[in-house]
């Protein structure tokens, strides 16, 4: 019963769909039709091959605690850096580059760092399965 509520350990084979300009004109248009350049037919969407795997809940709460640092008045500053390349690293099991390290990390253009942040889940916030507890509890 409670199975359906674990995170799935089977790895996920995905297509990252990557807008990048158009190399004629640089042109980046959205929505592209056919994922085409609308004036020179170029090709504008690369699609890239990715295995990836879900992150745990504990995982990425503890990735977001380790993202939070303290300054000496009691502030705290959230690296949102740290957060998304270290969710990267874990969830991206087999891509054309090899690993996803650090330094490749440190490597890639906006587009790819773009296409890529949108597989990492929200550090904060609920997630949509949350129900909202009843706030009218009666104490015995």
């Amino acid at each position: 019963m409670y199975q359906s509520l674990l995170v799935s350990k089977e790895p996920k084979e995905i297509a990252l769909s990557v807008y990048s300009r158009c190399s004629s004109c640089g042109g980046f248009e959205i929505p592209f039709p056919g994922g085409l350049c609308t004036v020179h037919d170029s090709k504008i969407i690369t699609t890239l091959p990715l295995t990836v795997q879900q992150m745990p809940w504990s995982l990425r709460r503890r990735t977001s605690s380790l993202a939070i640092a303290w300054d000496n008045q009691g502030g705290t500053h959230f690296d949102h850096d740290f957060y998304i390349k270290e969710c990267l690293k874990y969830m991206i099991i087999r891509a054309p580059w090899g690993a996803t390290t650090d330094s490749f990390l440190l490597q890639i253009g906006d587009e790819l760092g773009d296409a890529l942040e949108k597989l990492v889940p929200t550090a904060f916030g609920p997630s949509q399965s949350v129900q909202k507890l009843p706030t009218d509890i009666k104490k015995e």
